[in-house]
């Protein structure tokens, strides 16, 4: 959830993009609203936890959205094999680090029950049913179906239908959201290995990935994607009693803001170039957050009986949580990625002697070799 993009997008070339695109984005590295977005995101799945708020899980649908529109890009010219290497190596290490920690927590609190053994088996195989290690890691299922989509997708040699794909997804996806009648006749699994209940995010962010950087059917993609959405929303909202106005608003805000500093990076960054490197920390921070604030909470909670009636005691912890995150993302991530890249790359290209591609791709449109798209 918290990519790293480190080159030239497609479309950034001078074929087909107006001057006005260009000036934005064509030197641009790295996308620093979408980090404090993620950021935002993250808070608000917090926040809804900690009981601030009743509609914080529309944070898991913005890191969707933005999941569609990274994938997008980091999906270009690359081979199926490389793209699962990198997408493991995104999602792995920080999940398998941040379900040690709940289970150390969890083993704490409760001591070794079954639940806990259990979810913490799941929680490392990313596996599609509960009990899970928290309750935040059935969202990483959610993601990798959606992985697996794309990955078919590139072995079939078939990026550049990544569009129509989208667009099937969001019709999908939408029907099974609007119709809750029809939806409950559909097999649970088959739901989720079909991505019916929340494919239209992905799609969405698929489509403003097109709707920036390449100007070519980006729009109606995003408008069927975006009444999917707010389908999933409302039924959601609904179902569990809660008023719609504050979700849809703050989704509505949320992916306007994702397009928008996508599409105006450079200004937005040059403005904030001073911090760039704070912001960045933050949005590396954003996926280990995610994933352990839950039990972070509950240990302080269980330690410190003042927590369900202090603010004071409450904001203090959200700060420990922060710290935290960025410890494993700084110091203990790049540590346990680093062997597993070379281990994979041993495994998947014996062949060639364990060196698969580099991590250099080339971008269509772009008239230069770019950089490393994926931390």
């Amino acid at each position: 959830m918290t990519e790293q993009i480190t080159a030239r997008w497609p479309g950034q070339g001078t074929e087909g993009v107006s001057g006005a695109r260009l000036a934005g984005t064509v030197s641009d590295d790295h996308i620093v609203g979408l980090d404090l977005i993620r950021f935002a995101a993250a808070m608000l799945v917090l926040a809804l936890h900690f009981g601030w708020i009743d509609f914080g899980w529309i944070g898991v649908q913005a890191f969707f959205v933005m999941s569609g529109l990274l994938i997008a890009h980091v999906s270009q010219a690359r081979a199926a094999r490389e793209f699962f290497v990198s997408r493991f190596l995104r999602l792995a290490p920080a999940a398998w680090i941040c379900a040690t920690l709940s289970l150390a927590i969890g083993l704490g609190i409760h001591g070794p029950t079954r639940d806990i053994l259990t979810g913490y088996v799941h929680s490392m195989l990313f596996w599609p049913r509960p009990p899970w290690v928290n309750i935040v890691y059935w969202t990483l299922y959610v993601e990798i179906t959606f992985y697996a989509f794309v990955c078919v997708l590139l072995a079939l040699g078939s990026s550049s239908r990544l569009l129509p794909m989208a667009a099937a997804i969001a019709i999908w996806s939408g029907a099974y959201n609007l119709f809750p009648a029809v939806a409950a006749h559909i097999p649970s699994p088959i739901a989720q290995m079909t991505l019916a209940r929340f494919g239209c995010f992905f799609a969405l962010g698929i489509a403003f990935h097109h709707c920036v950087y390449t100007g070519r059917g980006g729009w109606p993609v995003a408008i069927l994607s975006l009444a999917g959405c707010l389908s999933q929303i409302w039924t959601y909202a609904a179902s569990n009693g809660i008023a719609l106005l504050p979700p849809v608003l703050t989704f509505l805000a949320m992916s306007a803001a994702i397009w928008s500093a996508t599409r105006y990076n450079g200004a937005i960054g040059g403005g904030l170039k001073a911090v760039s490197g704070h912001i960045k920390t933050l949005g590396l921070a954003t996926y280990p957050l995610y994933l352990i604030h839950y039990d972070a909470k509950a240990l302080i909670s269980h330690f410190v009986p003042a927590f369900g009636s202090s603010a004071a005691v409450k904001i203090a912890a959200v700060i420990a949580i922060v710290a935290i995150s960025v410890v494993v993302a700084k110091c203990i991530e790049p540590g346990m990625r680093k062997p597993m890249r070379a281990a994979l790359r041993f495994i998947l290209y014996r062949r060639t002697g364990g060196h698969g591609p580099s991590d250099t791709t080339y971008s269509p449109g772009a008239t230069s070799r770019v950089g490393r798209a994926v931390r």
